[in-house]
């Protein structure tokens, strides 16, 4: 798996040499967008559908949840050490750097990502699980504001209409309201007005803190010449940490750590150790918005693979959002000179030239 990892990273590093060397570099950071939205989205769209395919009648995972995230961080963790290991006896000038002060740097990534963890709970309390998924899209916009502000990066007015028509599009595909759900979705303080301010005001909360942690985790690994696996195994170690922190405070005493673990489970850890992988990758070459894309279109492919596999139903807002999403990539990563062209100079032989009958 890490000689998997890395070829990749060569493969990277040999494509951001060539765009550096290039003229304008522009063909080469959006072929690195696609490549790594490509890998994003095939390993989250994998893991999804197989803890979909995982969930007993019943709804619930027959396998300790919390456990399952402590050993997905412990195996990134091994994958990027054993990456650096490798990196280390082939070449001696690997760059690694051993502080305190830049290990703890790791943990605050860490630390936000737990707060979110637990604060999703919370929201559900007060918020409906549709609600939950329509305000959880905030996080789109929150990433951009955050990604523009801490590093400085800027986008042009398309792309931030780019950004507000994903919100939009992931706003329509969020699933229709269900008699069932969690607490919040009953009666009660949830269907108050201020059970419905409090639970927006949390998700803002949690939307910028984890926006703030996918931003810093970008920020220490650009900002830092150190090898991407030296860097990912200080933030693996604080996730694992961190996780086994969270398990012990809300696994079940009468379940033990591998309770209910099959096959099926560990291919679910590996997908999910895969995909923390090609985040990193993401962070450290390409950026945050290439996240939220993978991100907003892997829950869409999910719908319509759920369809095919579980005869999960489909929606038109499901279908209407699908579409407006589609037009938000391609406007936000296609050359913004050609939105400026006429369309016979855009699409050439696509429309036909006036006759001169036309012209009289």
């Amino acid at each position: 798996m890490f000689v998997v990892f890395s070829s990749l990273r060569f493969f990277v590093r040999e494509r951001m040499a060539n765009n550096l060397s290039s003229a304008d570099g522009k063909g080469g950071a959006g072929f690195l967008a696609l490549f790594f939205g490509a890998l994003l989205l095939l390993f989250n769209v994998a893991a999804v559908m197989m803890m979909d395919s995982a969930k007993g009648p019943d709804g619930k995972f027959p396998f300790n949840t919390a456990s399952a995230v402590v050993v997905s961080e412990f195996v990134k963790f091994c994958i990027a050490s054993v990456g650096f290991l490798k990196a280390v006896r082939t070449n001696p000038n690997v760059k690694y750097t051993l502080q305190p002060s830049s290990f703890l740097k790791y943990s605050v990534p860490g630390l936000l990502y737990a707060f979110c963890n637990v604060g999703n709970y919370e929201v559900l309390r007060y918020l409906s699980s549709s609600l939950f998924q329509i305000f959880n899209n905030m996080k789109i916009i929150t990433t951009a504001v955050v990604y523009r502000s801490f590093l400085k990066r800027k986008l042009t007015v398309i792309q931030w209409v780019c950004l507000c028509f994903l919100t939009l599009g992931m706003v329509l595909s969020a699933p229709p309201k269900s008699g069932g759900g969690g607490s919040g979705s009953s009666g009660g303080a949830a269907d108050s007005a201020s059970a419905l301010v409090t639970g927006m005001v949390m998700m803002a909360v949690m939307s910028c803190a984890s926006s703030m942690a996918g931003v810093y985790n970008e920020f220490l690994l650009k900002d830092s010449e150190d090898d991407a696996f030296f860097q990912s195994m200080q933030l693996y170690f604080w996730g694992v940490l961190i996780c086994m922190v969270q398990f012990f405070h809300s696994a079940p005493e009468d379940q033990s750590f591998f309770h209910g673990y099959t096959t099926r489970t560990y291919l679910i850890i590996f997908l999910n150790a895969m995909y923390g992988q090609v985040v990193a990758l993401t962070f450290k070459y390409a950026d945050n918005i290439v996240k939220v894309y993978a991100n907003s279109l892997a829950s869409l492919v999910t719908a319509f693979l759920a369809y095919i596999f579980f005869n999960t139903p489909l929606y038109f807002n499901l279908l209407l959002g699908s579409i407006i999403v589609g037009c938000s990539v391609i406007m936000y990563y296609m050359d913004h000179t050609k939105l400026l062209q006429k369309d016979s100079e855009a699409f050439g032989g696509c429309f036909p030239r006036p006759s001169r009958v036309c012209m009289v």
